[in-house]
């Protein structure tokens, strides 16, 4: 986009030419999700395993997401040195379950926006399915 700015210090009207450069806001964060389906049975290690009077233990698979950036574009950098656009806001995965039962899992499943892992645990003697997005 150009702008024509006009001043006028002794009178003459002088045109300048600026540029005015326009940056996209919440452009969205990329990543790669590695399967797009986890498969697991309840009461078969490391799915299930709890001692006398314990809870489940949730479950970790490391590196479900990989190749996560905060921002889709280029980091942009103010005048007084600060970062606008999306690389120093925060990032967090929002895991909703979209078909299935929610009593399937001891632990809802999460997804940690750093490392990439997913997390959940399977309720005792539950099977189905779900899925989520």
């Amino acid at each position: 986009m150009l702008v024509n700015i006009t001043e006028n210090p002794s009178g003459l009207i002088t045109p300048l030419n600026a540029t005015l450069r326009v940056y996209p806001v919440n452009t969205r964060p990329v990543f790669t999700l590695t399967n797009s389906t986890v498969s697991a049975v309840e009461g078969t290690p490391p799915f299930y395993t709890k001692g006398p009077g314990e809870s489940a233990i949730p479950f970790t698979t490391a590196g479900f997401v990989v190749n996560i950036s905060k921002m889709s574009g280029e980091v942009i950098v103010g005048p007084s040195g600060e970062i606008w656009g999306e690389d120093a806001q925060n990032l967090m995965f929002i895991v909703e379950l979209v078909d299935g039962e929610e009593t399937l899992f001891s632990t809802f499943p999460s997804i940690d926006a750093t490392t990439g892992a997913l997390t959940y645990g399977l309720a005792e003697e539950g099977s189905g399915f779900a899925t989520f997005r």
